[in-house]
């Protein structure tokens, strides 16, 4: 039965208004958020190899749609970024990213996250509970850059760049569930 702080890898297919938006197979660790709320909580309980689908309503979903994350800003603010704003554009504002809705004198943006508000349908299997710290890790490593590493240890060798934020999370989670005091990143070149 899986159960809060398992690593657990799923494949999953997303689904709002019908239409898919999301399809992945990932490890993640059950009550880390690495995956929405409701998804997490219908997780829990099941077994290695089943399937199933839940309902999941926005409150545990992307949230529930906010008129405060809806702002109007003047059209120069866009000028002085060298921006010519037009609706159904991505714009990051003030490290919010959001997607103008309208523009005239003045420019509505709205940064709510496109599927707050709405009732998501998840199709789920669950393929395996990780074990070992190794596969752990590399699990680990995976989830947050989407590229694999290898695992000696608590040494992570990999290759490309990885930001030192995108390393902290991984420290943090390898901290919290699997109680390392120490990870050691080390960038391989060929």
């Amino acid at each position: 039965m899986i159960k809060e702080g398992d690593f657990v890898r799923i494949k999953y297919e997303g689904f709002a208004d019908g239409k898919k938006f999301d399809e992945n197979e990932v490890m993640i660790i059950v009550g880390a958020g690495h995956v929405i709320r409701g998804l997490e909580k219908a997780l829990i309980g099941k077994k290695v190899g089943e399937e199933f689908e839940v309902d999941i309503e926005p409150k545990d979903g992307f949230g529930e749609r906010s008129e405060k994350l809806v702002r109007i800003i003047p059209r120069g603010v866009f000028k002085r970024e060298g921006v010519n704003p037009v609706p159904g554009m991505t714009v990051n504002v003030d490290n919010l990213v959001g997607k103008i809705v309208s523009v005239g004198g003045r420019v509505v943006v709205d940064f709510n996250h496109p599927l707050a508000g709405k009732k998501l349908h998840y199709k789920v299997r669950i393929l395996k509970v990780v074990k070992g710290k190794g596969e752990k890790l590399k699990g680990l490593f995976k989830f947050h850059t989407g590229r694999e590493g290898r695992v000696e240890g608590n040494q992570i060798f990999y290759e490309g760049e990885v930001p030192e934020i995108v390393k902290r999370r991984i420290f943090e989670d390898a901290k919290r569930w699997l109680g390392v005091k120490e990870l050691l990143f080390t960038q391989v070149w060929k």
